[in-house]
């Protein structure tokens, strides 16, 4: 938000859609995420990203969430080291918003919220997968 100034830092993110048949389960067993890249990741439902894109800086009052989410959702933490562990993250952190004046808050940011948007926007494909597909299959 230019409304609180210049930026102070810069970092550019890439932002990919899978297609699989696999599960998120199966997916998160071969991830190794970088330590010097991230600190975390998670695997969030429709339900939830839906509630986070309609969670507008600025605004105390955009969106509603459902009364139905979860109050924390597992999250994979990242060590210096890079191994991964599981914790709990609150729900609450991911539907925090920016205020439009004042110190800012630990939120998803408004470039991660736009690219939430398009993929809620993409058109969900049956691919026609195989139980005995391998994870190492191109």
């Amino acid at each position: 938000m230019l409304t609180r100034g210049l930026p102070r830092r810069h970092h550019i993110v890439i932002y990919m859609l899978l297609r699989t048949c696999h599960t998120h389960l199966q997916l998160q067993s071969r991830l190794h995420p970088d330590p010097g890249e991230v600190s975390g990741c998670v695997w969030l439902d429709t339900a939830l990203v839906r509630a986070i894109v309609s969670a507008v800086d600025g605004s105390e009052h955009s969106g509603t969430a459902p009364p139905d989410l979860p109050l924390t959702v597992s999250m994979s933490e990242v060590s210096l080291e890079g191994s991964v562990s599981q914790s709990a993250l609150p729900v609450s952190v991911l539907l925090g918003r920016a205020p439009a004046w004042g110190e800012d808050v630990e939120r998803v940011s408004t470039g991660t919220k736009f690219a939430l948007e398009l993929w809620l926007d993409t058109p969900s494909t049956q691919e026609s997968c195989r139980s005995d597909t391998p994870l190492d299959a191109p």
